[in-house]
Formats: C-alpha cells, structure tokens, sequence
C-alpha cells in the first residue's frame, strides 16, 4: 500500500508540472556521442517568420562609379566602438596564433557548430533587411562577405549589419574573377575594400573571399601578405548554389539538410531568391538538430584551440 501512495503522488506530482508548463527534458545520445534535442526542446524555437521573398530578385544597379564614402556616414561609425571593439578582439586572438596564408574550408568536425555566409555582389541590397530581421529573431550571428562596391551603395545597411552583432569580410572592389588579372589589380581590389570598410565601420576586416573561389593559392598568398585569412566554403556542399539557373528553395534546402555536418560553412547569397527563401528554414534546422549557428571567426578559434579548447 506505501508503494502505490507513493507511485501515485509521483504521478500527481509529474502530471502537476506538466500542467503548469514546466519543461521536461529527456535527453538522448547519438553514437557519436552528441545530445540529441527531445521533443521538448525543439518545439522552444518560436514560430517560424516565414517572410515572403520574391520569386524574383531584383538585378542590382550600382556601376561602383564613385567609391568615395560621405563625410556624413563616416561620422556615423563612432555609433559602432563597441561592435567593433569585439571584432577586433576577435581579429587579434585569431591574427597573433596562426599563419595568415591559408585557405578555411571549414571548422572543427568535433565541435557541433557551423557558420552561415552571406555574400553580396556588386549592387542589390533586396533581402538584406530581411535576413538579418532572422537573425535577430533567432539570436543567430552571422559573416557577410561584402564587396567594396556594394557597401558604399548601402553605407547604412553595413554599419547596421556592424551594430546587430554580426561580422564583415572583404569580398573584393567589384566581384572580380581573380585569376584572370595580376597581382597589382588583385591587391587593388581587396585594399579599396578594405579602405572603404574603415571609412564606414572604422573596422579593417580580415577574412577574405574569392569571388567566384578563383585565384588559387596565388590569390590566397597574396590575400595573405594583406593580412587575409581566405574562407570559402564547406567541401564540395557548402554553396548553396541558389543562384544557378533552375535553383529552388526546396533544392536548396535539401542540400543543406542532406550534407551538413559540424564546422560546416554555409555559403548564401542575397541575390539568389531560393537562398533568400530557404535561409530560415536552414536556420531552424540547425538549431532543432542541436547546432550553434557562429561567426566564421569562432570556427577558427576553435578549431586552432585558441580558447584553450579543442
């Protein structure tokens, strides 16, 4: 008789709490070893925005005719020390351990993270606003690759990207394909970028990404000798490739889904309507499967074991 009391008043007890809202968790264990989110945790994540994007996407118009940045926007990045203050800590973590002429194709395979890259061409700043309205709804930080180009057409939208936490890598002047000119253009390209991100953010970035993945190791040498780390992105799989003719939001998705893996990094472009469509769903994924969504430059610091893990 003690025993069923006390099976019963585990039951009233277990039956309360469920009732009052408290959240259970029972947590499993793949063969690697890795926590797998119960049912509870998965349904935490909020209800999905689902912002609609165009089928579409509107062709950019911006001939990078004036590279000059107004004095009025350069007043404005004082608004960004303490942003800033952050990726430079970052920069100098990563910049005083390791060799800059290399190439990151992805992070560590033992820490359950990955990145998602955003990555601009010369003009169009359609779906911008929206990702990082994502992101912030998420709480999910993110690395947009800019070109020189592309952030004095939208000066404000950069620095907002800055001040919404998240961080910003050189992705040339113009989105040249790299291995078809000479070093001295090369340099050009990726210096002016970096001259307008000072002007606009107060902030030299150091990640660096081929337009097009051209240029081999002599551009990634070169980057290097600049101060560049150069990312692209996860083998074989990490570009979305959303901005081929005949993409999909669920082609995408599917991609993503089917090939992810930890220390993944996620290439996304913004002119692309199916990255732009199947970003969030990306994102969800992520997250529900036990994922940290984190800066490019958290994969670097863990994978060189740079906060004292590995």
């Amino acid at each position: 008789m003690k025993y069923v009391f006390l099976l019963l008043a585990a039951l009233f007890i277990f039956g309360l709490a469920v009732f009052m809202g408290a959240p259970f968790s029972f947590d499993t264990h793949d063969e690697s070893g890795q926590a797998v989110r119960s049912e509870t945790e998965e349904s935490a994540l909020p209800e999905p925005l689902n912002i609609p994007f165009l089928t579409e996407v509107p062709e950019p118009n911006n001939p990078c005719s004036n590279i000059s940045v107004p004095e009025e926007i350069q007043q404005k990045r004082s608004d960004l020390a303490d942003n800033i203050a952050v990726l430079e800590k970052r920069t100098e973590k990563v910049k005083d351990t390791i060799s800059l002429s290399f190439e990151l194709e992805k992070g560590s395979p033992d820490i359950r993270a990955v990145a998602f890259t955003i990555d601009t061409g010369t003009g169009g700043s359609y779906g911008i606003t929206e990702l990082l309205d994502i992101a912030a709804y998420y709480k999910i930080p993110l690395t947009f690759f800019l070109t020189g180009c592309w952030v004095v057409e939208n000066p404000e939208l950069t620095q907002r990207i800055v001040r919404d936490g998240h961080s910003i890598a050189n992705h040339t002047l113009t989105h040249l394909n790299l291995a078809d000119v000479s070093d001295e253009r090369a340099r050009y390209e990726i210096e002016e970028t970096d001259r307008i991100f000072r002007d606009v953010t107060g902030f030299t970035p150091f990640l660096f990404r081929k337009p097009q993945y051209a240029g081999g190791e002599r551009i990634t040498t070169l980057a290097g000798t600049l101060g560049k780390i150069s990312i692209q992105g996860y083998p074989d799989f990490g570009d979305t490739t959303g901005w081929r003719s005949g993409s999909s939001k669920e082609g995408v998705l599917g991609r993503i889904t089917k090939h992810t893996a930890p220390g993944a990094i996620w290439v996304f472009h913004n002119l692309s309507s199916s990255d732009l469509s199947a970003f969030e769903d990306a994102a969800r994924f992520h997250l529900q499967d036990g994922y940290k969504i984190v800066p490019v430059e958290e994969l670097i610091i863990r994978l060189y074991g740079l906060d004292g893990e590995r």
